[in-house]
């Protein structure tokens, strides 16, 4: 999601199973990772749709493809999102026709999540599979030759000579491993892949370790602001902070120097952004982890974007939730507060939330670009990035 992660309050009513083509497993399914999300096909009553591969979340159809396919409902459930935001959403009739590749997945229900005017909208993606629908299954996501193999047995997955890292799966089916963000200082993560960082820590394990031993050296900045969406909006303010790891180790690997900001929500992720680095095989049946780099190097160095900003997108325009001061577009003169209204000339006021959400994409593309902010004060900020400043904000 930009990082997002759907937390399932309730758990579904056990399903009659049904493991349909197993012959023709390992699966290799081909998979879209350009946006930061594992965007995949899944075919749900016979119809083929895009669906976010997400070990954090549950399965989760849109409005509009209910809709589309006549999906009754029964019921509702309570629904946390990334940033701990809670709704209550209906669930669909029990699906019995759902297909990821070759394998027919278990019978299950789903959530009846509203996309609209979200970046999900925006990548044109019909919901969201994940959870409980893998427990019997071990998948390989390797990015850089762009597929998931999906395996019902795990033998055949399972790297030679690696001993991998423990996950404990909880009762929504979330998968949980420790890895190692300081020095002699574990923690215990999701592995989400509807993250699309590499490691994004929260606040409350800042607090923790801050509280065992000093490491203000690695925390560059704090601010306050908002920089996270969920499925019911963006994350209220709050104070966050801006890390740079000496070391983070992850399943026998290290990655040197790499930075993140914090999140407000309960718990630090592992997300999809590892695939740069090396293939991930989760086994949920046996419960383990592997990760393996593309190289086979287990030092590696962090590829980090640069500061930038964070944007609410909510309602007709496009302010400014959170700015880092070493960013090029705060020591410009941007604050928090302050509204977009302009990209190269472009009138934002003018467009829709996806074309907005597009221009943020647009502004990492390593070119240069004229931006016109409006403060708070109704004044006209302008601000030049050039390519070597990064992206205006993420």
């Amino acid at each position: 999601m930009t990082r997002f992660l759907l937390l399932l309050a309730i758990c579904f009513l056990p399903m009659r199973q049904s493991f349909g083509q197993r012959k023709n497993l390992p699966d290799t399914i081909p998979a879209d990772f350009e946006s930061g999300h594992i965007v995949v096909d899944l075919k749900v009553n016979g119809h083929v749709r895009k669906f976010i591969l997400d070990t954090g979340a549950p399965l989760g159809f849109s409005e509009k493809l209910v809709n589309e396919l006549g999906i009754a409902t029964e019921g509702s459930a309570n629904v946390s999102d990334y940033n701990n935001a809670s709704s209550s959403l209906k669930v669909s009739e029990v699906i019995t026709d759902l297909w990821l590749g070759n394998s027919r997945m278990d019978y299950s229900r789903a959530l009846v999540i509203p996309l609209g005017n979200s970046p999900f909208d925006c990548l044109g993606i019909d919901g969201f599979i994940g959870g409980k629908l893998f427990k019997r299954y071990s998948l390989k996501f390797d990015k850089k030759n762009g597929y998931v193999i999906l395996e019902h047995k795990g033998k055949v997955l399972r790297p030679e000579n690696i001993e991998g890292t423990k996950v404990r799966i909880n009762k929504f089916w979330k998968p949980f491993l420790r890895i190692s963000p300081f020095e002699k200082l574990s923690e215990n993560v999701l592995f989400d892949t509807g993250d699309p960082a590499l490691y994004s820590p929260c606040e409350n394990m800042l607090d923790q370790v801050l509280a065992q031993r000093d490491v203000k050296s690695q925390i560059l900045e704090e601010s306050e602001g908002a920089a996270n969406y969920g499925l019911f909006g963006l994350a209220k303010s709050s104070g966050l902070h801006y890390l740079e790891l000496g070391r983070l180790r992850i399943d026998g690997t290290e990655i040197k120097g790499y930075r993140n900001n914090t999140h407000a929500s309960g718990h630090s992720k592992l997300g999809s952004g590892l695939l740069d680095y090396g293939t991930v095989t989760l086994d949920y049946r046996r419960k383990r982890f592997y990760f393996e780099p593309y190289d086979n190097n287990r030092e590696l160095e962090a590829k980090n974007r640069r500061l930038g900003a964070y944007y609410n997108l909510r309602g007709d325009k496009m302010t400014v939730s959170l700015v880092w001061k070493a960013s090029p577009i705060y020591r410009q003169g941007v604050r928090r507060g302050f509204e977009l209204i302009s990209f190269d000339g472009e009138d934002l006021r003018k467009m829709d939330y996806c074309q907005k959400f597009e221009l943020i994409k647009r502004s990492r593309d390593g070119k240069a670009h004229k931006l016109v902010f409006l403060d708070l004060e109704k004044n006209r900020v302008p601000v030049s990035l050039n390519p070597d400043m990064g992206g205006v904000g993420q």
